[in-house]
């Protein structure tokens, strides 16, 4: 459910306090995610923390997950061209590679500060307890998951990869039941269909890990793993953060899974110079 919707949803249940905070929400459009939590508040006319509590009631951690999630959403409604046309607007001549530079530096800045060596550690045991891993991505995030799986696969762990939710996608979740887990890459573009994969894991105690873009998650899944940043909402979609984690995670996972990972990676080799062998 998008974020606009979930508000709409919920305003019939709302004290009066968080009731105001969702009008101007609603009311305002464009500008709400640019708001701190006691502007947002002051204008609502309620106390300065209604803004945090209303952040944290709709499933955030804190208020700058829930703007950023609003942010992304803005972003994700602008379309693909008015953001290019505004990223070209601030390019001076010659500026292109460094503007680009620039944006991934503050992007992995912005991972090492918001996603702990503690949640790294969370996912790599789920990864090394898991009897089967699904890897789901669509759009940009699509290459990504090929990625993943493949390199979860010459680590020796059972990995598939999800691009749709169709009658594939069914196929290769058969049996999915807790003990398993779900790998989704999500960057800023929320998708129904990351609802729908939500819903699976939920109803089936499947475990669900979000690796990518806070932007792209309206509500945060109630049990899911999140190792996610809020990437600046006029910035482009980096791919280097989803990256940078799945290579942290790879590695770790031969730091700790008791060797099954180098074993693994040693048989690859043999069986490459087997079949490569002229």
């Amino acid at each position: 459910m998008k974020i606009k919707a979930l508000i709409e949803a919920m305003s019939g249940r709302m004290p009066p306090s968080d009731r105001k905070i969702a009008e101007v929400l609603l009311t305002l459009g464009p500008e709400a995610p640019f708001l701190s939590a006691h502007e947002l508040s002051r204008r609502a006319r309620t106390h300065a923390s209604t803004a945090v509590r209303f952040a944290r009631k709709l499933g955030y951690p804190g208020y700058p997950e829930f703007q950023a999630a609003l942010r992304g959403a803005a972003v994700a409604a602008q379309g693909l061209a008015a953001r290019t046309r505004s990223r070209l607007g601030k390019i001076g001549p010659g500026d292109t590679l460094k503007l680009v530079i620039e944006g991934e530096m503050a992007a992995l800045e912005a991972l090492a500060e918001q996603v702990t060596a503690e949640r790294l550690d969370a996912l790599t045991r789920r990864i090394i307890a898991a009897r089967r891993i699904a890897v789901f991505g669509i759009g940009h995030c699509a290459v990504l998951a090929d990625f993943l799986a493949l390199r979860l696969g010459r680590s020796g762990y059972d990995a598939r990869v999800l691009h749709d939710l169709g009658w594939q996608a069914a196929d290769q979740l058969v049996g999915f039941q807790p003990g398993d887990e779900i790998v989704a890459l999500v960057l800023r573009q929320p998708s129904d269909r990351f609802d729908r994969l939500t819903k699976f894991a939920e109803a089936n105690g499947v475990g669900l890990s979000l690796v990518g873009d806070l932007g792209a998650l309206a509500v945060r899944p109630e049990g899911a793993l999140i190792l996610a940043v809020a990437q600046p909402s006029d910035s482009a979609q980096s791919i280097l953060v989803p990256l940078t984690i799945i290579n942290a995670l790879i590695l770790d996972l031969s730091r700790k899974d008791g060797g099954k990972s180098l074993k693994a990676l040693v048989s690859g080799e043999k069986a490459k110079k087997a079949l490569l062998r002229s």
